[in-house]
């Protein structure tokens, strides 16, 4: 094929595929990419018009831009896909199946099984966009609300806290994106309002802490404070539990050796730390994923307790 080394390396930077389109701009005639074909060079890929090279090690970084060079020019990863790229937490643990990708309302594309494609009349190519790890995607503004119109309430803000819990600045930017896209016809998007603005009394640090405190808001427990520093009566330093009541002198551990860290040894510190809060007044609670899930009012009749809630 004519200049084969550009061709690879333009191909070498979009995980291993190009399209018929960005061939035919480097000069490729038609003959010339058939004897291609016929060399072992390109390999047609699942969507039309895209070719893979044939040396290629084909990934999921491979599918993503395979499905954004069939969707043409301005195609953005967006939705769940984007969410997952950006690795908001609230999406579950398997990666989507089928990628979404949004594209102008012009665009003409026959519907394929594994491409959800989204048409949009706003996609402004700074502020809408923003290349991540080098794939075209929605910027994290727009892809939470991109994501207000597919996520449950609460699978939304564990997307909303995780990216807040990156940088303050992330919600900032949400606001001035809703505030330009508008809210009108704009599903969901009400409650991704209610959840920016609700009140709170700090960012949580991990998932299964939001998901605590998801569970306390629902049962109507007055929020604690969330990594607040604890000392003893001589001002030293015990720990930083992950919730507390200070007037009841409550701290609450979410235990999780995945939210703790790669480290066993840290895991292993919190008893000590739980036994100096004991020695100091505190009355200290734990409570796990698996808790969370199989007994969550068991978990919160021992809360109400503690707080002096009446049952």
């Amino acid at each position: 094929m004519h200049d084969f080394v550009k061709v690879s390396q333009l191909a070498a930077k979009q995980a291993g595929v190009v399209s018929r389109a960005q061939l035919v701009a480097r000069g490729v005639t038609p003959s010339a990419l058939f004897r291609a074909h016929e060399q072992g060079l390109l390999v047609p890929h699942q969507h039309p018009g895209v070719y893979r090279l044939a040396s290629a090690v084909v990934g999921r970084a491979t599918h993503l831009h395979a499905a954004l060079l069939w969707a043409g020019d301005g195609a953005v990863l967006s939705h769940v896909t984007a969410g997952w790229h950006w690795k908001l937490e609230g999406l579950g643990k398997k990666p989507p199946d089928v990628i979404d990708v949004s594209v102008l309302n012009t665009t003409r594309l026959v519907p394929k099984k594994n491409v959800h494609v989204w048409r949009t009349r706003t996609l402004v190519a700074i502020k809408d966009y923003a290349p991540l790890s080098g794939i075209p995607c929605t910027s994290l503004a727009r892809t939470l609300i991109d994501l207000a119109a597919v996520l449950d309430k609460r699978a939304l803000e564990h997307a909303y806290d995780s990216a807040v819990r990156r940088s303050a600045e992330n919600r900032t930017a949400l606001f001035d994106a809703i505030r330009r896209l508008g809210t009108r016809g704009r599903r969901g998007i009400q409650a991704l309002i209610d959840i920016a603005t609700r009140e709170e009394l700090g960012p949580t640090h991990s998932w299964l802490e939001n998901e605590t405190r998801q569970v306390m808001r629902e049962a109507k427990i007055r929020l604690p404070l969330p990594q607040l520093e604890v000392r003893d009566r001589n001002d030293k330093f015990i720990c930083r539990p992950d919730f507390v009541w200070p007037g009841q002198m409550v701290a609450l551990f979410c235990d999780s050796w995945e939210h703790h860290g790669d480290k066993r040894a840290r895991f292993e510190l919190d008893p000590v730390q739980r036994n100096q809060l004991g020695l100091a007044g505190w009355l200290t609670l734990a409570v796990t994923h698996r808790r969370l899930l199989r007994d969550p009012n068991g978990f919160i009749g021992e809360l109400k307790q503690a707080l002096g809630h009446s049952e």
